[in-house]
């Protein structure tokens, strides 16, 4: 956080209970968190966490933060249009990051895989270590294709909610299996830090919650796609 020149505030100015639509009544607010740390109206808390390290977390608390006019993104009350563009770009990077992440997997797994020799050939050529890597490996390259297709559709400023949601969740999803599958394949040692698929391990558990939820997309594909009836 404190490494950051600007940070989003999404804020309510509209109560919940009058806002009509729901999604009316937001605010987005652009923070110059140097400034705000400096006069204690920001602070910051580091979230100790058991990966993805990479990308610091933080608890924020803000104290009389006072934001000029000319900082506001969108308009006053009618931010929620503006956040879509931070979360449909957000999806599709944590998408890339999760492609990325079980073409990894599948590398040290596979590679282990063929270096890994009991009773006299490779661990990689029993079916039962070989077809969960190749299931895995074709999730991967579909949940790139879905992701290049939201990229593409976002940098033509077209509609990509439904893309963005479904690149993200099946991105996910190949990251974890591909991960889950190395994990496997080196046995009671990938527990032990001497071996990469631990860091791995840990790193991709978190893209299933975060920066949204598998539940969460889901109930948008269901209700937004599919037109069935909310739960909620």
């Amino acid at each position: 956080m404190q490494r950051a020149d600007w940070m989003i505030a999404v804020t309510r100015t509209i109560p919940a209970g009058e806002a009509k639509p729901r999604t009316a009544g937001f605010t987005l607010f652009l923070v110059d968190v140097k400034e705000a740390l400096a006069n204690g109206s920001l602070q910051a808390q580091p979230i100790e966490k058991m990966g993805s390290n990479l990308v610091h977390s933080n608890q924020v608390y803000f104290d009389d933060l006072r934001v000029p006019a000319d900082r506001v993104l969108g308009e006053v009350d009618h931010g929620f249009s503006v956040l879509w563009d931070v979360l449909n770009p957000e999806r599709i990077l944590a998408a890339s990051g999760a492609v990325g992440h079980a073409e990894l997997a599948l590398r040290v797994g596979c590679d282990y895989a063929r270096e890994r020799v009991v009773f006299g050939k490779p661990i990689g050529a029993n079916q039962a270590v070989a077809f969960p890597f190749a299931q895995a490996k074709a999730h991967a390259d579909l949940a790139r294709l879905m992701t290049h297709k939201a990229a593409w559709l976002f940098d033509r400023g077209e509609p990509c909610g439904h893309e963005a949601n479904v690149a993200k969740l099946v991105a996910c999803q190949a990251a974890w299996d591909a991960t889950d599958r190395a994990f496997q394949t080196h046995g009671g040692m990938a527990y032990s830090k001497e071996y990469h698929v631990e860091r791995l391990f840990r790193d991709a558990r978190i893209a299933k919650v975060a920066p949204i939820s598998e539940e969460l997309i889901l109930a948008h594909i269901a209700t937004q796609t599919l037109g069935l009836p909310r739960s909620y």
